[in-house]
């Protein structure tokens, strides 16, 4: 089941070469609620699962953690008691 989308701002790459480098990240996180609910505290292994993939999509992109943001889904947001996006500043 989709938990999260983590997303990029725009980002502009300022390159001698091409100075109109850049784009935007898009990954959508997927977890199976079933193992979840097996879990001492879904909420918090949600979450942790979700920071490792931040965390490996911050080292593969080399975007740093402030440019990224998650937005959750509506029915995600009604069992977590969640915004529907947050930044992941610092």
């Amino acid at each position: 089941m989709l938990f999260s989308t983590l997303k990029t701002m725009i980002i502009e790459k300022h390159t001698p070469g091409n100075p109109a480098e850049g784009g935007y990240f898009e990954i959508e996180v997927h977890l199976d609620m079933k193992e979840l609910a097996k879990s001492h505290s879904p909420r918090q292994a949600a979450f942790h699962a979700q920071a490792v993939i931040l965390g490996n999509a911050i080292k593969s992109t080399e975007v740093p953690r402030e440019f990224w943001y998650v937005s959750f889904p509506l029915n995600i947001q009604r069992e977590f008691n969640l915004p529907a996006q947050q930044r992941m500043s610092v």
